[in-house]
């Protein structure tokens, strides 16, 4: 029996072998002719089927099945492709989160560090603005005022034309500051009443004012005094000014003035008034009180016959 190896360079044999091979196209081209007449002879001349036929025809139905499970395989992989390609195409792309700072948790929408930083520090300005506010209201005291006398001699002015009285004064106003730190206050406006008698008289005005911390401090404040006939209808202030210091010019008697002061300050850019109300002082009534007094007969008419009398 003879036989070829198909991994290898043929062998060959004696031409005196009688089992000698076959080229294997030669021997593939032959049974190919065979099959043909074969095929030919059965078709033509109805020829019984051959068992040789049978074996060739489950042969060619093997070789078919082998084809269509190849094709079924082929299809199987070209859809399971497919299928991983539609995979791929519906699966959503996510993106990396950033990653928080540790140092700055605070505001994490804005992605921007100096915007964070910004935000931060402007947070914790605000924060400092509602301690000091707080402390303000809670802590600190509102500094005390009160009068001490006069710095100089009150002038007073009369005008008979137009029955008006003038005054003119510095006032020694004492302030005590109890609080921690100084106080400068921008403005201090007082406004001046006689008592009885609703319209103002006069007053006052200063700027900046400085008081030391933990301190007691006079400030001569400049005051005028301005009285008119016409906006008394009642003579409220001269019938006053006559029972203080006497219908016949004594000097020993006082008068008394009532007033109100704002003194309006700054802390941190945020404006603190202090207001003191019902505050008074007294002053010696003027020497010329017998010049005013002789004045007054021509303003009440009424009673300028008494006063007349009297003076």
């Amino acid at each position: 029996m003879s036989y070829y190896n198909h991994s290898g360079p043929k062998e060959e044999l004696s031409e005196s072998h009688p089992y000698s091979p076959i080229d294997s196209t030669h021997a593939i081209a032959m049974h190919d002719m065979n099959q043909q007449q074969h095929n030919h002879m059965r078709d033509t001349y109805g020829l019984p089927f051959h068992q040789s036929d049978q074996n060739d025809q489950n042969d060619q139905s093997e070789k078919s099945n082998d084809i269509d499970s190849n094709n079924q395989q082929t299809n199987y992989h070209v859809s399971q492709n497919d299928n991983n390609e539609n995979k791929n195409t519906d699966v959503e792309v996510v993106k990396p989160k950033r990653e928080r700072s540790r140092h700055l948790p605070c505001f994490p929408c804005i992605r921007s560090t100096w915007g964070r930083v910004a935000c931060c520090i402007g947070i914790l300005v605000i924060l400092v603005i509602i301690i000091i506010v707080i402390l303000i209201f809670t802590i600190f005291k509102t500094p005390t005022i009160q009068y001490v006398g006069a710095a100089d001699i009150p002038t007073f002015s009369f005008d008979k034309g137009n029955a008006t009285l003038t005054m003119n004064m510095l006032a020694n106003i004492q302030v005590n500051n109890t609080n921690p730190i100084g106080l400068h206050f921008r403005t201090v406006n007082v406004t001046a009443y006689y008592p009885g008698y609703t319209p103002s008289i006069g007053g006052g005005f200063m700027t900046d004012v400085v008081i030391p911390r933990k301190s007691k401090n006079i400030v001569e404040f400049p005051l005028d005094i301005s009285y008119d006939s016409d906006q008394d209808p009642g003579y409220t202030v001269v019938l006053g000014l006559l029972k203080q210091c006497g219908l016949t010019g004594s000097t020993d008697g006082l008068i008394t003035i009532n007033y109100d002061a704002k003194a309006t300050m700054k802390i941190i850019g945020i404006p603190i008034t202090y207001t003191y109300t019902n505050q008074s002082y007294d002053i010696n009534c003027p020497v010329n009180i017998s010049e005013i007094a002789s004045g007054i007969p021509s303003i009440i008419s009424g009673i300028g016959s008494i006063i007349s009398g009297i003076i």
